[in-house]
This record gives C-alpha cells, sequence and structure tokens, in this order.
C-alpha cells in the first residue's frame, strides 16, 4: 500500500501541476501579447515640457473582455490612461511592481484575483532607455482559481477512494 500511495501522489501531483501551469502559461502570454500591441514604436511621444503622450488604438483601449485591464502610467506612477471597464477603479493594479523589470504577479483587487503584467515603457528612440512609464495589463482568474481548487479537491477525492478500496480489496482477499 505504500508503493500504491507513493505512485497515486506523483501521478496526481503530475495531473494537477501541468494543466494548471499550462493555463497560467496561456494567461501570461495573452497578456504580454495585449502588452506589446500597447507599447508599439510610435504609440509614445516625449512632448515638450517632458509630457509624455499616449496614442493608442480605440479598440486597445476599451479592450474585448471585460476580464481584462489596462493602465498606463508616467514614470511617477501617476495614472495617465486606463481601459474603461476600469471606471471607478482609481488604484493601480499591482501598486508594488513598478519597477524596471517586466513582472506578473496574482493580486487580491476588491475580492477577486487578477493576475498582472507589470511592464516598464520606454521611446523606441531614446538611446539612454529611460524609463517614461509602465503599462499594467491584468486579467480575471478566478475561474482559474476555481479550476485548480477543483482538480485539487478531485485528486484529494480519487485518491482516498482508491485507498479505501485497495484496503478492501486487501481486508476481502482471502489470505
Amino acid at each position: 500500500t505504500l508503493i500504491f500511495s507513493a505512485a497515486f501522489i506523483v501521478f496526481a501531483l503530475i495531473i494537477y501541476f501541468l494543466p494548471s501551469n499550462r493555463i497560467l502559461v496561456e494567461i501570461d502570454n495573452d497578456l504580454q501579447t495585449l502588452a506589446e500591441e500597447v507599447i508599439r514604436p510610435g504609440n509614445f511621444v516625449l512632448g515638450p515640457g517632458g509630457m509624455v503622450r499616449v496614442s493608442i488604438p480605440e479598440d486597445l483601449v476599451t479592450l474585448r473582455t471585460a476580464s481584462t485591464f489596462l493602465i498606463i502610467t508616467d514614470e511617477n506612477g501617476e495614472i495617465l490612461a486606463r481601459s474603461g471597464n476600469l471606471f471607478g477603479f482609481e488604484g493601480l493594479l499591482d501598486p508594488v511592481n513598478l519597477g524596471s523589470e517586466s513582472t506578473y504577479n496574482m493580486v487580491d483587487l476588491d475580492n477577486t484575483s487578477v493576475r498582472v503584467l507589470s511592464r516598464p515603457i520606454y521611446l523606441s528612440d531614446d538611446p539612454t532607455k529611460k524609463i517614461i512609464g509602465h503599462l499594467q495589463v491584468g486579467r480575471l482568474v478566478d475561474v482559474y482559481q476555481s479550476y485548480t481548487r477543483l482538480l485539487a479537491i478531485a485528486m484529494l477525492v480519487g485518491f482516498a477512494a482508491a485507498t479505501a478500496s485497495l484496503f478492501l480489496a486487501v481486508w476481502l482477499t482471502p489470505s
């Protein structure tokens, strides 16, 4: 029974982590694709007095789904633009990660989980690569988290049922 239990646990961990990590990678790839659409050369221009001008196609500002969010800030974290589905939300999606590196984080906002890509913005023709702002793209991941909880529960129930059936088979087997 010890070998059976160990094999089941290893199998269950593989079954749990492979799909849940794959789904998270797909979410991250979607966020990255959207970020690359926003940070195209020419969408950000440095105007008089160091003012950053943002020119983003309307379909990216309104976004395709209600579960995807977009915030653009200046280098100090002041919000320059936000997607229409963030109406009434005044903060940043991930206020902690406005640095010089792109980061992915799970953030809890108003009792919901959001996967956020925070990425610095540079002018495409600036040889110094000075950060002129930040882009935050987020996606609701409540369904993903529900899926991973359900998968974990299914694994535990499956383990309990398999262990119980193994003990029952051993108990009913004549010696």
